[in-house]
């Protein structure tokens, strides 16, 4: 149960909401970079199907995502006896993996322009 976990380990709690808010495709994240380029293709070749499908299944996973992270913050969990998820600290070496993933998840927001130039790169 991840009610009120950022109580507990609040790294772990926010990187879970960047993560949640690159998938969403927040502006400035490295996940609306992804969205932003597939839109514009299905723009591009005028696959309206395509766009309205992409468009609607990304509404409709931002709800789910929203929620999750209502309750990562806004849900008590209580102290009940049948929680089977219990989350403790990460050892260091998924501390500095979180830590990482989460700092090249921020990074896109301070210099696109890298990130851009290694993924055209990396797909010739």
């Amino acid at each position: 149960d991840l009610g009120q976990i950022y109580k507990t380990n609040s790294m772990v709690a926010s990187a879970l909401t960047i993560a949640l808010f690159s998938l969403n495709g927040l502006p400035f994240l490295a996940g609306f970079y992804s969205k932003y380029l597939i839109i514009n293709s299905a723009i591009q070749t005028e696959a309206l199907v395509l766009l309205t499908v992409g468009i609607l299944s990304a509404v409709l996973s931002a709800f789910y995502y929203i929620r999750i992270i209502k309750m990562i913050y806004f849900t008590d969990n209580g102290n009940n006896a049948d929680n089977w998820f219990s989350l403790e600290s990460p050892s260091m070496t998924n501390a500095y993996l979180i830590a990482a993933t989460t700092f090249f998840t921020v990074f896109f927001i301070i210099y696109p322009e890298c990130m851009n130039v290694w993924l055209i790169k990396i797909s010739l």
